[in-house]
Order: C-alpha cells, then sequence, then structure tokens
C-alpha cells in the first residue's frame, strides 16, 4: 500500500471545529521492547557482546524478532523499530525506523516539543576489516537505501540521518550524512553506495553506526533504513553509480483472505464459505536493472481450529505448487493473485474458531550463478544467499468479530476538535438482521492522557448531522498498552443489518486517536463530521482499530501477537541449532512444505536440533513455546 498526501501531526496544532478540520494521521509511541540511547551511546542503551564477524555483512530487515532488528548482526538497536509497513515501496519487506520516541515508549523529551537532538542508534555488530585482502581493499563498498517520511512524519529540513565509522584507535568518525529537503521524494528509496578506502577502518574490530537528528519530543521525523550491504569484491568498482542485487523479494504482507476482512465471525463465514474465501495478493520487487527473472511460487495453508476440548493444529497442505507468475522484470513491482485459495470444505461447522495460516514462497532464481551483467549475479556475492527473503507467512482469523486490520498499529487516526465523529462502515456477509454485542477499540497512549468521556455509537446510516443512530452510550474512554483492544460491551439488545457504521463522538478539544494499522488500505469506509457534514477526504491510507463482535469470549483480548525475542541460533548454522529449553512440538520443513527429518537433544538451557540429511537451503522451523506457536527461518549452508 502507499500513502501519499501532506500528514498532519495533532501535537501542539491547534484545530478548531471549522470545517477545514480534518481527520489526520498521528505518530504513536514506539515498543518498550527497544532500548534508547543518545549520540555519546549512554549507558542505559542494551548492547549485545558478541565475538566478531567476517564479511559480508547483509541485513534487508526481512527478518525481525518483536520488532528488533536481528541480534545477530546488531549488538546496539536503540528504539530502531523494524516494521513491514511504514517504508513505502521497500526493497523488500520490512526496513528500521528512526524517529524521537525512546525504549520507554515516551519521547526521549517530555517538556519540550521543539527539543532536538541525536536520538535513535543502530549500531552493527564487530567486523574482521582486518582480513579484507590488501589487492579488495580498494573494492570494498557499504551500500543501503534510506527514505526520508515513507508512510511516517517527514523530517524538517534541518533533521538528518548519519553514518559513522569506528577507526583502529576506537574513535568514530562521520562518513556520510542527508538532511531532508523538497528534493527528496517521500515515497522513494534512495540508495548510498560509498568506498572503504582508509587505512583506518581495515581493523579487527570494525563497526559502523547508523543515528538520526531530529525532534526528540515524539515519533517525529521519520527516516526508513533498508537493505545494508558491506564486503569486498563485491564487482562494481566502476564509481559511486546504483548498486543491482540477485534478489526477487517480497515487499508487503499478503492482502485479506475474506473480501476486505482479515477477520470475521465463523458463523457467518459459514454461511458461504465460498463466497467468503479471497484469492490472496502478494507483492514482489525484482532488485536487478536489467534481469528478467521467471519466478515459480508456492502456497501452502495451515488451519489451527479450536473447539470445547481445546485447539487442535493440522499440519501445512499444500495449495498451489509451482505456479509460473510470468517474468519478473529488471526494477519491476509486480502485484500478483495466487491461483488458488483454501477449499471451502476444509472448514468444519463442529470448530468454534478458527485460525487460518497462510504462507507463500517464490523460486526466485536468487541462487542462480549465471551472470546477467556484473552487479546482478550471484557468484559476484560469495557468503550471501539472497533466497532469505523468499517467504511470508501471515495469519486470518475466523472468531466472532469482523476486522480489517492486523492487529498491529504503526499510526494513529485523529481529530481534536469538540464534538467531532469518526464512523467506520462494515457490511455484513450474511442476510438478515443479526445481533451486534461488542465493539472492541484500540485507544493508544498518545497525548493527553487525562480523564475523558466519549459517546460510542452504532448507526444505520449517515444521514444527516448525527446519522440514524441505533445505539449510544456515554463511556469513559480507555486508553491501551500496545496493540491491546478495549472491549466495549452493548448493554442492550441491538440488531444491525446490511451495511452499518460504529464510531465515537467526543465532547472535547484533545487530541483522541485510534489506532490505524498501514497493511490494508480501507479509507473508502472512513467517515469523519466535524461541523455536521460526514466526509471522506482523508489524505492517508490503512485500517482504523475498531472492531464489531457479534458474540463474546469473555475474557481480556489483545492483537495478533508479536513474536516473543526467542530465536534460532546459530543462523546460519551447517546442520544443527538451538531453540530455547521450552521448545515443544517441534517440527522443520522445508519451503515447499515437506518434513524435515532431525534428532533432538535436550541440554540445561537449550534443545539443540540436528537435521538427519542437512543440505544447503531455507528451512521453516515450528515450535510451541509456552502457549504460543512460533515459525521462524534456518538458513543451512
Amino acid at each position: 500500500m502507499t500513502i501519499r498526501g501532506t500528514l498532519g501531526v495533532l501535537i501542539g496544532l491547534a484545530i478548531g471545529s471549522s470545517g477545514t478540520a480534518q481527520l489526520r494521521l498521528v505518530p504513536l509511541p514506539a515498543s518498550t521492547s527497544t532500548q534508547h540511547t543518545t549520540k555519546e551511546r549512554a549507558t542505559t542503551a542494551r548492547t549485545r557482546n558478541l565475538p566478531a564477524k567476517n564479511l559480508p555483512f547483509w541485513d534487508d530487515f526481512s527478518f525481525a524478532v518483536n520488532g528488533n532488528a536481528q541480534d545477530s548482526l546488531w549488538v546496539l538497536d536503540s528504539a530502531v523499530t523494524i516494521s513491514g509497513e511504514i517504508g513505502v515501496d521497500p526493497p523488500t519487506l520490512g526496513v528500521a525506523t528512526f524517529d524521537g520516541y525512546a525504549a520507554s515508549g515516551k519521547p526521549y523529551v517530555l517538556n519540550d516539543v521543539n527539543a532536538r537532538g541525536y536520538a535513535d542508534t543502530l549500531l552493527s555488530r564487530a567486523l574482521r576489516m582486518d582480513l579484507v585482502p590488501l589487492a579488495e581493499r580498494s573494492n570494498t563498498f557499504l551500500s543501503f537505501y534510506y527514505q526520508a517520511q515513507g508512510a511516517g512524519e517527514a523530517p524538517d529540513r534541518r533533521d538528518r540521518l548519519e553514518l559513522w565509522f569506528k577507526k583502529a584507535d576506537g574513535t568514530w568518525e562521520e562518513i556520510w550524512e542527508i538532511e531532508n529537503s523538497d528534493l527528496l521524494d517521500p515515497n522513494v528509496f534512495y540508495q548510498v553506495v560509498l568506498p572503504i578506502t582508509s587505512t583506518d577502518y581495515f581493523h579487527e574490530n570494525f563497526q559502523f553506526l547508523f543515528q538520526n537528528f531530529g525532534r526528540k519530543s515524539g515519533p517525529y521525523d521519520t527516516w526508513n533504513l533498508d537493505y545494508v550491504f558491506l564486503d569486498w569484491d563485491r564487482g562494481f568498482a566502476r564509481g559511486p553509480g546504483r548498486v543491482f542485487f540477485p534478489d526477487r523479494a517480497f515487499t508487503h504482507t499478503p492482502s485479506p483472505l475474506f473480501g476486505n476482512y482479515r477477520s470475521m465471525p465463523y458463523a457467518h463465514f459459514l454461511q458461504d464459505p465460498d463466497a467468503n474465501l479471497n484469492r490472496v495478493d502478494l507483492q514482489l520487487y525484482n532488485s536487478c536493472n536489467n534481469n528478467v527473472q521467471p519466478i515459480d511460487y508456492y502456497t501452502f495453508v495451515q488451519y489451527t481450529h479450536f473447539d470445547g476440548s481445546g485447539s487442535t493444529e493440522g499440519s501445512p497442505i499444500p495449495l498451489d505448487d509451482k505456479v509460473s507468475l510470468g517474468n519478473l522484470n529488471g526494477l519491476e513491482r509486480k502485484t500478483v493473485t495466487v491461483a488458488s485459495r483454501p477449499a471451502a470444505s476444509s472448514f468444519d461447522p463442529q470448530w468454534d474458531s478458527v485460525y487460518v495460516a497462510f504462507m507463500a514462497a517464490i523460486d526466485s532464481g536468487d541462487e542462480s550463478t549465471a551472470p546477467v551483467n556484473l552487479d546482478c549475479a550471484v557468484r559476484e556475492f560469495p557468503g550471501t544467499d539472497f533466497r532469505w527473503n523468499d517467504t511470508t507467512r501471515t495469519r486470518y482469523v475466523l472468531s466472532d468479530y469482523y476486522a480489517y486490520d492486523d492487529g498491529t498499529a504503526e499510526y494513529g487516526a485523529a481529530l481534536n476538535s469538540v464534538n467531532a465523529q469518526v464512523a467506520y462502515r462494515f457490511d455484513l456477509r450474511v442476510p438478515g438482521p443479526q445481533r451486534l454485542e461488542y465493539i472492541d477499540l484500540y485507544f493508544p497512549r498518545f497525548g493527553d492522557e487525562s480523564s475523558q468521556v466519549i459517546q460510542i455509537k452504532v448507526m444505520s446510516d449517515l444521514n444527516g448531522t448525527e446519522g440514524t443512530v441505533l445505539y449510544s452510550a456515554n463511556v469513559p474512554l480507555r486508553r491501551s498498552e500496545l496493540n491491546r483492544f478495549w472491549r466495549f460491551r452493548l448493554d442492550q439488545m441491538l440488531l444491525v443489518q446490511g451495511s452499518f457504521y460504529i464510531g465515537w463522538k467526543q465532547n472535547v478539544s484533545n487530541v483522541i486517536a485510534i489506532g490505524l494499522d498501514n497493511s490494508h488500505d480501507t479509507r473508502d469506509r472512513i467517515y469523519y463530521n466535524t461541523n455536521g457534514t460526514w466526509k471522506q477526504d482523508i489524505d492517508f491510507g490503512g485500517s482504523l482499530m475498531m472492531r464489531p463482535g457479534f458474540g463474546d469470549d469473555g475474557g481480556p483480548i489483545t492483537g495478533l501477537e508479536n513474536e516473543p525475542p526467542t530465536t534460532v541460533y546459530p543462523n546460519p548454522s551447517s546442520g544443527y541449532f538451538y531453540l530455547p529449553t521450552e521448545a515443544e512440538a517441534i517440527n522443520v520443513f522445508s519451503v515447499m512444505g515437506q518434513e524435515v527429518g532431525f534428532s533432538i537433544s535436550r541440554e540445561s538451557d537449550r534443545t539443540r536440533i540436528e537435521l538427519t540429511a542437512p543440505l544447503p537451503a531455507l528451512y521453516l522451523v515450528r515450535y510451541r513455546h509456552g502457549n504460543r506457536e512460533l515459525w521462524q527461518r534456518i538458513m543451512v549452508r
């Protein structure tokens, strides 16, 4: 999805109740799982002790745990968040985002909205640059892509992104910086290629560091970083032009499975499963400039169903087996609709609810060594496996609610005028009246968190100033932790049918923001009212995190859970690797969904997995950790 137009931020902005007020995009606090630092690299920042690594160094941020960068590559990732949807048209899925929020989830500076300085930092692990052959040191390059703003908030003119190198004597030297200006397109990733020539950098403890300078009072002045690559003998020592890679990869999460919905009530789905199932869209990009690459893809689905006896997890089921999507031209972006969808007969009416895990893999030719041009031959990138980003996975839910969103908010949507209203349209996928029992809303911690009252509303249409109101209730506003919904239960019987609207009206001028998921654009269903007229002129896309529910499990809920910070290591491996001690129900699959044989050894503080017949390839590891199912990738070389 591409977000275009001017993005307005409401902090410190006085918007009255005039007709010019609009629903605006607002940034949200960062995850509290990351850590905070300053340019001086404060001692409170989390660091990891890792031995120096040989080249190459490559991270496209397509694999992140709980929003954190790979801990095998970065020893300090203070408050830098890895997001799949903040970057606009990235090279591959996932970008590292720099802004003004600290690891605490609060601004670096709380009492000065204009405070400026160094904020987020991303520090590489030590690299053995001393092992680069003397004859190749003139052919050693660091390249990366950056984007100013993307789907975030635009950096100001004096804001900048910087790159520093660590010298042999332990001091740091600034190598590169970029300031925002009218010349930078907020929707474009620009590539930088830097030759490394000074003898000061070819030592056994070389590191490089990215950091941003801008407002420290919140998630403003956004810079996105992607596709960081450092190596020697890269085969393009022909000047500072653009570098190309033999890499075809996914760039965004798969599209919704149930029409416009990522989740819908199972009882409603079963009324007509065939009509409620979509074929999923995938988005791909070819990072080579003049290589026409034929692409095959594979898709799989896996069901976890719930009933009175608990949950039962099925095995992956192939949907598409080596389907050609044709040629992907050099530097081409393509959206492809997969050939198959889950079978309607796969869903048992005896189940209470279902998780539908969808996985796609491409046969991209990224392992081919045949040179097409010098920059795009795999043999020019020894030690790098570009198949790492050739798989993607997402989960859809059949439960008791409708949801356009995927449970993760990148930003928020807000008004801050008295009597402002927001309404969100939902279309029932079943005929006749249905009982609406609850509404789930995610109001993140943002702005003024003093006690406020909102009027929750359900409307059958938006005719007139207030719309045709079916239900309303004045309730204290509840703000939640990251991606946690607040469940409001209706206190009376309410039947809705066809299209209906849920939303709220505020009676204060304070900023009230609802979570906004960037992965799916439903702006055609979002309405706001600031002066008695309902409007849709919204200059950003996404899905509001509001959900109508037609049943109630009675317990607290969250959005789709993030992966906990447990990981497979070493990765890449030679055929054995370790999982946490608590790992249970372990399976290993090829990217084609075939089970792979392995042995298990339980150790005091870890679980050792050894593949029976390891072959160089990308594998998928599934295991249970506590009450959560995890999927992680492991590369065997």
